[in-house]
Parts: C-alpha cells; structure tokens; sequence
C-alpha cells in the first residue's frame, strides 16, 4: 500500500526527523503533504533538499513556517519539487 497523503499536526520536529522524512520511502509516493504548526525552518529546508526527490507531491500545506520567503522559495523552487503546483502558507511565518 502506498501512503498519497500526510498530515502531521505537531509543535515542533527536530532537524534530524526532517532529514529522516527527506530520506523515507514517502518521498516517493506521497501527493499532498500537510505540515500543521511543524516550524519548518531554515534547517528544516535543508535537510527537505538534501533528502531524495518528491516526484508525486503536488500539494504542500505549510502552517507556521519559521524561515523567511526566501527559504520557502528554495523549497518549491527545486527540482525535488518539480510537480508541486499547490502551495498553502494559511497563517504566515510563526512568531
């Protein structure tokens, strides 16, 4: 069975879980990703765009994102992210 669709609601995730995400089997089967108060941050991209390509994501729900526009724009700027075409910021950058 294949996992299409993610939805983690969590205070916060530590850097070696997002390179552990980035590394997982999902990357390659997931649609949507939906990431609720994670605090991606400016580590967190890194380890997302050193972690393996996301050839099916499609959809990506970021709430509360502690990096600048600048980071959110590598994010789906690269090609890991080649077929993302919905972007959700609901809430702006975390204070």
């Amino acid at each position: 069975r294949e996992l299409r669709h993610l939805k983690w609601d969590t205070f916060e995730i530590p850097s070696e879980t997002w390179a552990a995400l980035a590394a997982s089997p999902l990357t390659q089967t997931l649609r949507r990703l939906q990431l609720e108060r994670a605090e991606l941050t400016v580590e967190a991209v890194r380890a997302l765009l050193a972690g393996r390509p996301w050839p099916h994501l499609a959809q990506l729900v970021l709430k509360y994102w502690k990096c600048d526009g600048r980071g959110v724009a590598k994010l789906i700027d690269h090609p890991h992210f080649a077929r993302l075409t919905h972007l959700d910021l609901p809430g702006g950058p975390a204070a």
